[in-house]
């Protein structure tokens, strides 16, 4: 019979286990990074095998076997996930980061340096470097700009990172971007006009798009209500209707009560019917008015039981940060917006000019597809997770700016921040962690950082790991700002989670 007890590890040992835990998941990822970086072999929640170079799929794919070890791994997955889902790149960055920072600060704990002494001064040093980094990031300027960012995002794929500048410029600030697997062809966007809505997939079972929480069809019914669903009464004419003619259906309704989404639920497990729900998130009663006018449909007013009357789309895409509603033309459209922008050249109010030039904007978005050419599911993937890094990348280029790349900027930010106040063994650990991805890239392309440092001439000099050669401020080479402050900022809460331990404790079964 199996007995569990409560293991507590005090100390040095406590954070041996976790340094143990974080070195498992940064060493492989440390090995992807830069134009040189490998590719790791892994399976995937399906049981493929995988190739890739994305920093957090690697990460999430190391599971060390002791507990106090997982729990190392743990936090450095977790900072990675965070890093991606605020800037879409930055991943490997935030992992190495990690590992820099935690062995110079066990060093310094272990040399019996005052842990209550680091708990003082890295929050200084820490805030004093990431202001650094925002200060030092420059607007992103231009399409071939763009394209630099896009490169170094999607590992030196040129055709990956023209995919992927052109849907996001064709997409522009309202528009939605979704990508989807082929094996014909090669990759390619296209672009459509479409209704970008503030409105997110409910649940799981609605989701229909690999490895990703977000839904999509062709030729689909969408039904619009102001109201909760309750009942089924409003929409069994639609459900039965769209199963008959192969449709799908797209609800979008304001809330749904349990019993009524569960029944979808089941219906769409268990009866095979293609529908989706979708909540609105905080509509205005104009812009449910919006939507409608323009996909032929009528609103369903707030517990309406009346049978509902739906548009038609060509198609739909929908994730957690929006729904685009693509039609089958643009007549009804059109008229909506002529009409509202009528009404903006007749409107003083400043407030009414807003929300009217917000609705206009909803209803005139762009719907970027890209279409992934693969001939396996694995080259599939692994071109994916770099074409969402590159899309994602771009895009906080667009809004927070860039900074120089190859890790160049994190030595920019060091080189300004003051830290005459603060103990050596303190500054050790930012010293550390700032020269962490530079160092990777440089390792990656078989030469030392003592190499770099020396061949490095003035500050302007950074290195160009494809052609070998220390090449002065290049201006190819340069990264999202937003990807580098996220990065640090979470590898840093992490090292001060890491010198604020006493204990680790976990259960174990023998």
């Amino acid at each position: 019979m199996n007995h569990t007890h409560t293991v507590i590890l005090h100390g040095q040992e406590a954070r041996e286990r976790l340094l143990a835990g974080v070195r498992a998941v940064a060493t492989p990822v440390s090995s992807t990074m830069g134009p040189c970086g490998l590719t790791v072999l892994l399976k995937d929640t399906d049981g493929k095998t995988v190739a890739t170079k994305d920093g957090v799929t690697v990460s999430k794919s190391v599971s060390p076997a002791h507990p106090a070890e997982r729990m190392g791994a743990d936090l450095a997955q977790e900072a990675a996930k965070k890093t991606a889902d605020t800037a879409g790149d930055g991943t490997s960055t935030c992992t190495v980061m990690i590992e820099a920072m935690l062995s110079q600060a066990e060093r310094a704990i272990a040399a019996n340096f005052s842990q209550a002494r680091l708990r003082r001064e890295l929050p200084i040093i820490f805030n004093r470097f990431a202001k650094n980094l925002l200060d030092i990031a420059a607007p992103c300027r231009g399409e071939e700009q763009l394209k630099r960012v896009a490169l170094i995002a999607a590992n030196g794929d040129d055709e990956l990172a023209s995919v992927s500048v052109k849907a996001v410029m064709s997409a522009g600030d309202n528009g939605k971007i979704q990508l989807e697997p082929t094996d014909v062809g090669v990759t390619n966007v296209t672009v459509s006009d479409g209704i970008l809505i503030r409105a997110e997939i409910l649940s799981a079972h609605f989701a229909n798009v690999s490895n990703k929480l977000a839904c999509a069809a062709e030729s689909t019914y969408v039904i619009i209500s102001r109201g909760r669903l309750q009942s089924f009464s409003s929409i069994l004419p639609i459900l039965q209707e769209a199963q008959q003619k192969q449709k799908a259906v797209l609800l979008l309704y304001s809330d749904y009560d349990q019993a009524a989404l569960q029944a979808l639920v089941n219906n769409r497990t268990k009866a095979n019917l293609n529908v989706f729900a979708c909540k609105l998130i905080r509509p205005t009663y104009d812009e449910i008015t919006d939507i409608a006018a323009a996909c032929g449909a009528e609103p369903l007013d707030a517990e309406s039981d009346s049978v509902a009357k739906p548009g038609l789309l060509k198609r739909f895409y929908a994730d957690k940060t929006g729904c685009a509603l693509i039609l089958n033309d643009q007549v009804r459209v059109t008229a909506q917006i002529a009409s509202l922008t009528e009404r903006l050249s007749e409107t003083a109010d400043a407030r009414d000019r807003a929300s009217i030039a917000s609705r206009v904007a909803a209803l005139a978005a762009k719907h970027a597809v890209i279409k992934i050419a693969a001939p396996t599911q694995a080259e599939m993937i692994e071109k994916k997770h770099r074409v969402e890094d590159a899309v994602a990348a771009c895009r906080a280029a667009l809004t927070h700016g860039v900074v120089r790349g190859g890790g160049v900027a994190m030595l920019d930010a060091l080189d300004m921040t003051d830290m005459s106040d603060i103990d050596r063994q303190t500054r050790e650990i930012l010293i550390a962690a700032a020269q962490a991805p530079a160092r990777a890239i440089v390792r990656n392309a078989g030469r030392s950082f003592d190499w770099f440092v020396v061949s490095r001439k003035n500050s302007d000099d950074a290195y160009d790991a494809l052609r070998d050669e220390i090449v002065s401020n290049p201006a190819w080479l340069i990264d999202s700002a937003l990807a580098a402050h996220s990065a640090f900022s979470n590898a840093a809460s992490v090292c001060r989670t890491f010198v604020a331990l006493s204990s680790v404790i976990y259960e174990e079964t023998k």
